[in-house]
Parts: structure tokens; sequence; C-alpha cells
């Protein structure tokens, strides 16, 4: 099943929709969602995360049937020489090295893409499904499965407005980073993300407003992309059960999913905060046709849950 397996990878920044996305192309026929397989090492093996599912990692029978089939069972030892490997700051630079210096075969690498293709291939076979949509988001990640072998990989690149990515980082449940770390991040993960898919195969970019405002006409432009029959987004939003590894806690409700943009950094960040984000990172909201001085206004609030 391996050789005819298509990875779809939604890329970009972190608090831009990727779970949302990645369970309704996984509630489409032929597909399976994973969430962040990334984690699948310390999240889930050490860790013995939930899953998405509700059943902790270890007593999930989806990846216990996955581990069994790849590896004849999850080994923590194994696990905790392979988590780590793809943290997202390690993974900017790792992208930016490779684009300059090129690329480079290592045993660890060599040893890292075998340990990969034994992982997609027991998922594809577990599931039934020719598609896997894995929301890990890493750029080195992502670049790497782009050559994995036996594998066709394309490449979701979900963007949002980063006032409202950096308002949502900043939020207490999602442990706060200092803005100006923020918008750093937004920037150096979304042009990480385009330089590992510079001339590398099939990409789509898609923006989370889009995907709020609109959802049925892209969600249909996201199936054709991933190679998926149709179907109608009441079918995509129906409750089901999926196995998603890590992501955002909306993984875990249950009954039929409603969509609804979540522009709430429009009304509840500062004027000066929003007007920081955007001094930071105005060239490339330009670029992914965000007009710098829309929203700026509205604000009225104070300093509190920006």
């Amino acid at each position: 099943m391996a050789n005819r397996t298509r990875i779809l990878m939604i890329g970009g920044a972190g608090r831009s929709g990727s779970t949302l996305c990645d369970m309704l192309l996984g509630a489409a026929p032929g597909a399976v969602a994973v969430g962040e397989s990334v984690a699948i090492w310390g999240y889930g093996v050490v860790e013995n995360g939930l899953c998405s599912c509700g059943a902790p990692f270890l007593d999930c029978p989806f990846w216990s049937a996955v581990g069994k089939r790849a590896f004849g069972g999850w080994d923590a030892v194994v696990a905790q020489r392979y988590d780590g490997t793809e943290g997202e700051w390690p993974g900017v630079r790792r992208v930016l090295r490779k684009r300059i210096l090129g690329p480079r075969s290592t045993p660890m690498r060599t040893e890292v893409a075998g340990i990969r293709a034994r992982l997609y291939g027991a998922i594809a076979e577990v599931s039934g499904c020719e598609v896997i949509v894995d929301s890990s988001k890493h750029p080195y990640f992502s670049y790497e499965l782009s050559e994995l072998e036996g594998f066709e990989t394309r490449m979701v690149h979900l963007v949002r407005d980063p006032r409202a990515t950096v308002f949502s980082w900043r939020r207490p449940k999602f442990s706060p980073q200092p803005l100006r770390q923020a918008s750093h991040r937004w920037l150096a993960v979304n042009v990480a993300t385009e330089l590992a898919w510079l001339a590398r195969g099939r990409r789509l970019h898609i923006k989370y407003e889009t995907l709020a405002s609109r959802p049925g006409p892209t969600m249909r432009r996201l199936l054709r992309f991933a190679g998926l029959p149709p179907a109608p987004l009441a079918e995509l939003l129906r409750d089901r059960e999926h196995h998603l590894i890590r992501g955002n806690p909306i993984r875990f409700d249950r009954g039929e999913r409603r969509i609804e943009l979540d522009d709430e950094w429009r009304r509840a960040m500062p004027f000066r905060r929003k007007l920081a984000v955007t001094w930071r990172t105005w060239p490339l909201m330009v670029a992914y046709g965000y007009a710098p001085w829309s929203g700026l206004r509205a604000s009225g609030s104070s300093d509190r849950g920006a």
C-alpha cells in the first residue's frame, strides 16, 4: 500500500487552524487524520498522552495496531532516541542550512527516514486509507517527508493573519509567549516552510480566514488537491472518531462540528500590540494578501487577555 499512499502535510505556523483542517480532511472517504505525528515519540510513547479518541496513546486500539505492525510494538527506549529530533526552532535552522549548504546524507537521517516509512506504511495498512493527513507543521519535518521513498507528499500551507496568531499564542491556556517571540515565530516558520517547499512537489496555500468563512468551496478545493473524491461539507462535519496526536483541544470535542471565524483579536487585542506585530511582520503579511492597516482600529480594550 505504501506505493500508492499520499501524505498530505499541513504546514505553517501554529494556531492557524491546522487541527480543524486535519479533522475535516480526515473525515473524507479514503483519508485518515493523525494529528501531529512528529509528537508520536515524545507525547505518545514516552508521556503516554491522550489520543483524540480519549484513550491514552499506548491503550488506543488504532495506535497499538500501528505500533505492532510497524515495529512489533512501541518501545520507550527507542522513542527517547527519536524524541526531540524534529523541534520547531531546530527545524527552521535546518531548513535554512539545507538551502544554503545543500542536502547532506547522514546515518541518523537515513535511519529516521526508514522509521518514518515503516510508521506511515503501518498507518496506511491499519486504516485502509490511501491519504494520511498530518498536521505536524514543522518545516524540516515536512522537508524530509517530501523525500520519503514510496510515498507522495503534498503540502497544504495554512496561513493566518499574524496578529490573530500572536493573540492566540498569548492566551493563558496556551503557555503565553512574549509578543516579540511570537511575531518572530510566525515569520520564521512561514519563511522556512516556503523555503522547504521551494520547487519541491505539490503545494497549496490556504488562508485560515477563507477556510472559516467559506468552508464549502475551500474544502472542495482541498479535497481535489489531496486527490480525494468530493464530499459534502455536512458529511465532513459529522461527529466521528479520530485518532489525532496532540494539536488544538478541539480534537476532543464530540458532536457535530461548527466552523466559525475566530477574529476575537480585532476586538480584544490592544492597538499598540496590533501595531507592534504589524511592524514586525508586514512584508510577509502583504505577500500573503493581508492588509497591514486592516483591523488596527477595531480595538478599545485593555491589555488583559492579549
